[in-house]
């Protein structure tokens, strides 16, 4: 007798169809991001998993924030990766709504980039200074920064190194508010 013709066989079947069917629907929402056009700072950051953060807005099924006038996101929602975070979408944006997208490259080719504005994304992982245990591990707090570049003369004018600890002060004075 075969094996698939049997009541419990078909079962296991169908429960292993429907999951990978259902797990291939469920697809996470891609995020936009919103950069005001005046904002005269080329350095921008996103702190994720804050209790008190913003919920994103949905549009056209994707999360959309926009940053504060002080270049800062604090958000509710959780870390996507770094993958993601390549994947999302960058404009500037007037005040009138209009926007201008960004291209989003890579630290290393930043020399051969032609079109701006650009940007590009960075993210670590800070020690949260409340010595807050989670599953057995210090509580970490995900920081994502962004740096623009409107003009080819942005890219020589300071280094990583710099931009981090410029994303450092940055995270050090919301957290002191």
């Amino acid at each position: 007798m075969d094996i698939f013709f049997q009541p419990a066989a078909k079962h296991y079947l169908l429960i292993i169809y429907l999951s990978i069917t259902l797990n291939s629907c469920v697809k996470t929402l891609s995020t936009v991001y919103l950069i005001p056009k005046n904002y005269s700072e080329r350095l921008f950051i996103i702190i994720h998993e804050e209790k008190k953060g913003i919920i994103p807005l949905i549009e056209n099924n994707k999360k959309m924030f926009l940053f504060s006038n002080d270049g800062i996101i604090i958000s509710t929602t959780n870390f996507d990766g770094e993958e993601n975070l390549l994947n999302n979408e960058y404009y500037l944006i007037d005040d009138k709504g209009n926007r201008e997208k960004i291209e989003n490259v890579y630290e290393e080719s930043l020399e051969k980039v032609t079109k701006f504005p650009a940007l590009t994304v960075h993210s670590v992982s800070l020690m949260n200074n409340d010595n807050e245990w989670v599953n057995g591990y210090f509580k970490t707090i995900p920081l994502t920064y962004l740096v623009l570049y409107k003009k080819e003369a942005d890219i020589a004018e300071i280094s990583y190194e710099e931009y981090l600890e410029q994303a450092f002060k940055k995270l050090r004075a919301v957290r002191a508010k």
